[in-house]
């Protein structure tokens, strides 16, 4: 089920949050994604579900987002954690979320030359999220699989389009790299260019959690495919090992394929955004193909 949101019905949600968590002026609609409607508030935003399946996974994140991001926030980086789980009304179907806005803007904003610092930045944050997942971790379906179970959607997105030739050697080589076989660590599952914010340059926060799980840290390493230049990704990496943060070839091998399939994905969308972050990324994709 998908709905459209009146300002009266946001102005309605508003008023259910309590004096010491609510945000300052009218709620501000400040953009859309596959799943929900976000509305800065102040310092605070509302996450609106637009599907039953969209808020199941702002009920994961009101959950489990602070704990698996505490190291984040010590590190300087912002998250939008959860303030307040609201209730479903006569008016509004699903229940939704409160959260601290996260400032900055979109890595994609800045042209993919300038990002050096973002991508050392990015080493950074994955030493801080990366963390062994505790018992009864949620792990996501749709990222915290084995890529070879994402093969039928793929071949639904590629298969006879001018996508083809590039990007699936990148997912085959993914499907037969070894797996992972260390102890599920904490994923965002959805790093690109648009949930990553920048000021000046640098990182500054990490946004949109839903797809939140444990397991193969290899489909956030795919932002390094899809957002950054070759010699950003090596600068990154020695950063990565200096931190002892796990970089070996089949990890690679696997984020390469995951960043072919998000490419796919992306492509596919109704959105013109996310249609032009797969355009950007298919340029940095062929990089990495063998000459």
């Amino acid at each position: 089920m998908r709905t459209n949101f009146t300002q009266a019905v946001v102005d309605e949600l508003a008023a259910a949050v309590p004096d010491e968590l609510a945000g300052s002026g009218q709620p501000v609609l400040i953009g859309t994604g596959w799943d929900s409607a976000v509305y800065k508030w102040g310092d605070r935003c509302l996450r609106l579900s637009t599907s039953v399946a969209a808020a199941e996974l702002l009920a994961k994140e009101y959950r489990w987002t602070e704990r698996a991001t505490s190291l984040l926030i010590e590190s300087g980086f912002s998250v939008p954690t959860p303030r307040f789980y609201g209730e479903s009304t006569d008016f509004f179907p699903y229940r939704w979320l409160l959260v601290d806005y996260v400032a900055g803007a979109p890595l994609s904003d800045i042209p993919s030359e300038d990002r050096g610092r973002a991508a050392r930045d990015l080493a950074t944050v994955f030493a801080a999220l990366h963390e062994k997942a505790p018992p009864g971790a949620p792990v996501s379906p749709h990222r915290n699989v084995a890529l070879e179970k994402k093969a039928d959607a793929f071949n639904k997105y590629v298969r006879g389009t001018d996508m083809e030739a590039l990007l699936r050697p990148l997912f085959e080589r993914g499907v037969a790299a070894l797996p992972w076989d260390r102890e599920p660590v904490w994923c965002h599952g959805d790093l690109h260019a648009r949930n990553i914010l920048t000021a000046d340059g640098s990182i500054s926060g990490i946004i949109d959690f839903g797809d939140l799980g444990a397991g193969d840290p290899a489909v956030d390493y795919a932002a390094f495919i899809l957002a950054f230049t070759k010699q950003q990704r090596e600068d990154a990496r020695i950063i990565l090992r200096m931190l002892g943060q796990p970089d070996d070839a089949f990890l690679w091998e696997r984020a390469r394929g995951w960043a072919a399939y998000m490419v796919a994905a992306l492509a596919s969308s109704e959105h013109e955004e996310d249609r032009r972050l797969a355009e950007e990324a298919r340029r940095l994709l062929a990089s990495e193909l063998p000459d």
